[in-house]
């Protein structure tokens, strides 16, 4: 596999069409971060693998770009950027020469992910899927503050008679 140089130029020109906002920490990170609104407290962070020291791609085995949906709760519920919650991931991106395009690809489907996400009756956080003995449901992410569950009614196939 062929992998080519990122630059943090390159980088900011593929995402400019999502209108994305840098995040990067101001500490404890060595790779550029940003942050495209999905909905309102639904969130698609990009992290980048171009590194803030050089503003080119890391070395090769550092070098994935990754994305990940996240609820964010509104300020003044939690500050800190440790109360983002996953509630979505798009597979891993490689710097191969199609890497801009693959990157469009997988921010899209995570923003129309996000726009599907259910917003919760109780306390307005998100709903995301959860499993138990019993099955898989749709929880709170604010659990075990919020406790509010909804089932997932899943399709059953349609019987033709013949």
């Amino acid at each position: 596999m062929s992998y080519v140089e990122i630059s943090k130029d390159a980088f900011e020109a593929v995402l400019k069409e999502f209108d994305a906002k840098d995040f990067t920490p101001p500490y404890g990170t060595t790779e550029y971060v940003y942050r495209i609104e999905a909905k309102p407290k639904v969130v698609v962070m990009v992290y980048s693998s171009v590194s803030t020291v050089s503003g080119y791609s890391r070395n090769s085995g550092e070098d994935a770009i990754r994305l990940a949906l996240l609820y964010e709760p509104e300020k003044g519920e939690h500050e800190a950027i440790t109360s983002q919650f996953p509630i979505g991931k798009a597979k891993r991106i490689n710097r191969v020469p199609d890497w801009g395009l693959r990157l469009k690809e997988r921010i899209i489907e995570l923003i129309v992910q996000g726009k599907a996400v259910e917003t919760c009756p109780r306390d307005s956080g998100v709903l995301k899927i959860r499993e138990s003995k019993y099955g898989k449901f749709l929880g709170c992410v604010n659990y075990p503050d919020c406790r509010y569950t909804k089932n997932i009614v899943e399709a059953k196939p349609i019987e033709h008679k013949s």
